[in-house]
């Protein structure tokens, strides 16, 4: 895919903020282990900024 149509550089950053968006959103509806997963992935982008 790359090859033909190449993903622009912090496409893999974005990803990751976007499927925090998601995580957020089980947080609030299911709570649980949603909060510490959601913890980890928002320490791991701030080291990545």
């Amino acid at each position: 895919y790359e090859e033909v149509w190449p993903l622009p550089s912090g496409h893999e950053f974005r990803t990751d903020l976007y499927n925090l968006y998601h995580i957020l959103n089980h947080t609030i509806l299911f709570g649980g282990n949603y909060s510490n997963q959601a913890q980890a992935m928002i320490d791991a982008l701030l080291r990545n900024l």
